[in-house]
């Protein structure tokens, strides 16, 4: 139809009518993309890698908190296996589910900043970070929810900046404090925004005022049961993450230290945004000669928020205790990247760099759809052996079947444990670590199940935590990889006869 001819009241309402039309087309194929995802997992391998591993462990009970990570992705998991029972539909709902709300938000967030067209090119575009695309579907959870949770914050302050009214700063600060409970890292985020949004005039004299310190009340009111947790449990809650980050600043001299630092920092940005910058560098180049000279206005606000966040950790990397930064810290970061370039960049918003745009994310898409079961499809006859080739259910039923009497069991480490549990959830499941640590009441016969090779001393260490305990029998247990591989995967094992200790 050619609307030219048209009043200009009906050309509006028409062309309002086809972006309409054009932004529920593109959630409806999101939402069948993710479908198919979960299809796709669901047909796979019930083997569980070793972030699901650990959900399906620590869905035995609820609690403040649960270690290195915080505890609402856990809580949101167990919801899901009282509704749909411990399987793989409840564990690749819940991811995909949080996934598609990242997109979603990227796609509102951006429609009122950058138009119909670019929103959806920039939501897209999410499939260009490898972090978000590829690792959040191989074996991510916390950092799902969290990128989720720091968009739909992105999402909530530039609605306040619109509209700053009570419901949205009450909305802006539940979002913060679930934010803090999704991923600790996200504080950076939140930092980075408050920090930003204080340095430019315009957001500061708009957005700062009592409601905000309302806001904040009720992101503290959320995150104080854990909080106080944390305080009671700060070795348990911080001391992986900051082992993590440490990674040998603590052998090396203090400018040695921080170079290595420095260095990581700006490598992990870097390979975090990689295909990205490359896919936006080329297209934007090659449109230079139509770019209109004017900005968005909020354009600037994005400089200064990743100024602000680099800045924050450009302070931890001077403290000379940060020696390596992952690029998949830099996730809650850096996930605004595509909206930010649509401000930034004008020509990236000619309509034939947005088609081009998404061309690329589709075949993006495509590539990842296959090569998901692809790699465990044909990975044994390459060689290559993912977690979802481990033979946990063959494994789980040869120890019902040798010891049908056990009905505690001790696993080495997460990915056994998870597993194994997974596998049986009758029998109460824990990890040598813990039992170690907390040594709780033990009656009757324990299987204590460990992959052979990653533990030393296993049986001597549990021995010695509960000297009454009897050794009843002791092996291992060979079997084959999923998939038709000809090698094997073993497993040591002891059956212990323990009494009230």
């Amino acid at each position: 139809m050619d609307i030219a001819h048209l009043p200009l009241d009906r050309q509006g309402r028409l062309q309002d009518s086809v972006q309409a039309r054009s932004g529920r087309i593109f959630l409806a194929l999101l939402a069948g993309y993710f479908l198919l995802q979960i299809v796709i997992r669901l047909s796979l391998s019930d083997s569980l890698d070793l972030d699901e591993a650990e959900q399906a462990l620590v869905s035995q009970r609820l609690q403040l908190g649960y270690g290195t990570q915080p505890p609402l992705y856990s809580w949101i998991q167990w919801v899901l296996f009282q509704v749909f029972g411990l399987n793989l539909f409840a564990l690749s709902a819940l991811k995909n589910l949080l996934l598609f709300s990242t997109y979603a938000c990227m796609f509102f967030m951006a429609r009122p900043l950058v138009g119909q067209g670019a929103a959806i090119a920039a939501s897209a575009s999410l499939l260009l970070f490898p972090q978000i695309a590829w690792e959040s579907q191989r074996d991510l959870t916390h950092s799902v929810l969290m990128t989720g949770l720091a968009c739909a914050t992105l999402w909530c302050y530039f609605a306040l900046l619109r509209r700053p009214v009570w419901g949205r700063y009450i909305l802006f600060g539940f979002l913060v404090g679930l934010g803090l409970q999704s991923k600790y890292n996200y504080a950076m985020f939140a930092a980075g925004l408050a920090a930003a949004s204080l340095l430019v005039e315009e957001h500061r004299r708009l957005l700062w005022n009592r409601r905000m310190l309302a806001a904040a009340g009720i992101a503290l009111l959320c995150i104080l049961p854990h909080g106080l947790w944390v305080l009671g449990h700060m070795d348990a809650a911080a001391g992986g993450t900051l082992d993590k980050m440490r990674d040998g600043a603590q052998r090396a001299g203090y400018l040695s230290s921080v170079a290595t630092g420095l260095s990581s920092m700006l490598l992990a940005a870097l390979a975090f945004a990689t295909p990205f910058w490359l896919v936006y560098g080329f297209l934007g180049w090659r449109g230079r000669g139509q770019e209109r000279p004017e900005r968005h206005p909020q354009a600037g606000f994005f400089l200064v928020l990743y100024a602000a966040f680099f800045l924050l950790m450009t302070l931890l990397v001077l403290s000379g205790e940060v020696g390596k930064i992952k690029d998949r810290w830099m996730q809650p970061l850096l996930f605004s990247l595509p909206l930010a370039c649509f401000m930034l960049w004008p020509a990236l918003s000619r309509p034939q760099v947005l088609r081009r745009i998404l061309q690329v994310t589709a075949g993006v898409a495509i590539i990842i759809l296959l090569a998901l079961p692809g790699r465990v499809l044909l990975g044994p006859a390459l060689g290559k052996h993912v977690r979802a080739h481990h033979p946990y259910p063959e494994l789980s039923a040869e120890l019902d079947r040798r010891f049908p009497e056990a009905r505690t069991l001790v696993a080495g480490e997460r990915l056994t444990g998870g597993n194994l549990y997974f596998q049986q959830p009758a029998r109460h499941t824990l990890l040598l670590k813990e039992a170690l640590a907390a040594r709780p009441v033990l009656h009757g016969d324990v299987l204590l199940v460990v992959r052979t090779g990653t533990e030393t001393g296993w049986l001597e260490r549990f021995r010695q935590a509960y000297p009454d305990a009897a050794m009843q029998r002791q092996g291992r247990i060979a079997l084959p990889y999923r998939y038709g591989s000809d090698e094997t995967m073993s497993f040591d094992y002891a059956l212990i006869r323990a009494g009230s200790l």
